[in-house]
């Protein structure tokens, strides 16, 4: 078997701090991942040798992602500090397998999508925070409308203690799938969720925690449920 994996990324950012309204950043950052296997199989029969059966696979897999980001954060308040932003994204991916039973042509899937986003911390008094938020995708090639709202609330009833509550809708559009051969081997591989071809999760997530700090120890306990 041989396997080789490459994965390259980088990013780059500008803030802006202005006299009165706040802080604007951009953001621009790519990254792409991409891996080769081969392999060879002998099945052996009980029968004999010359009934054994042999062969190779390959397949190669690649994935990338462009995320140019514009995020602006008002001056925070005493009760309340907003954030929000835009951004535009682009996914690719392509899949290509060949083996000595079956050869599959190459697939190439690609989704772009623009985003806004907000969010919102608001104090209510000393103890609690909430902390609502949404945020939209909208897909360029096939026009879809995602809407993704999302909840948090914090209760800090002294310095020590801290409890975290937060609930939000997400869409995925990145996917791993399996291709299993005539042997019953499984293949996974990365693809682009474009809403056509590849089905868009979405899922709802659930998060609470809580946690301690005094003498410069921290403790922390968290619980997660997802839903799809």
């Amino acid at each position: 078997e041989t396997l080789d994996n490459n994965q390259l990324g980088g990013s780059g950012s500008y803030a802006k701090r202005w006299k009165r309204t706040g802080t604007t950043t951009g953001t621009i950052a790519y990254s792409q991942f991409s891996s080769s296997l081969g392999n060879t199989f002998i099945q052996f029969d009980e029968s004999g040798p010359d009934s054994s059966i042999s062969g190779t696979n390959f397949s190669r897999n690649a994935i990338s992602e462009l995320n140019v980001k514009l995020e602006h954060s008002l001056p925070a308040r005493k009760v309340q500090s907003i954030r929000f932003g835009v951004g535009y994204l682009m996914n690719e991916s392509a899949f290509s397998f060949d083996s000595t039973t079956v050869s599959l042509p190459a697939v190439t899937n690609s989704v772009s999508r623009t985003r806004i986003y907000i969010k919102d911390d608001i104090r209510l008094g000393s103890m609690l925070t909430i902390q609502p938020g949404v945020r939209l995708d909208v897909t360029i090639e096939d026009p879809t409308v995602y809407f993704q709202p999302r909840f948090g609330l914090m209760l800090q009833p002294n310095k020590h203690w801290r409890v975290r509550l937060a609930w939000g809708m997400y869409n995925q559009f990145i996917a791993e799938n399996a291709l299993v051969d005539h042997l019953g081997n499984e293949l996974y591989f990365w693809q682009v969720a474009n809403g056509t071809g590849t089905f868009v999760q979405s899922s709802m997530h659930n998060l609470a925690g809580i946690s301690f700090s005094k003498w410069g120890l921290n403790l922390a306990l968290e619980g997660y449920y997802k839903t799809l």
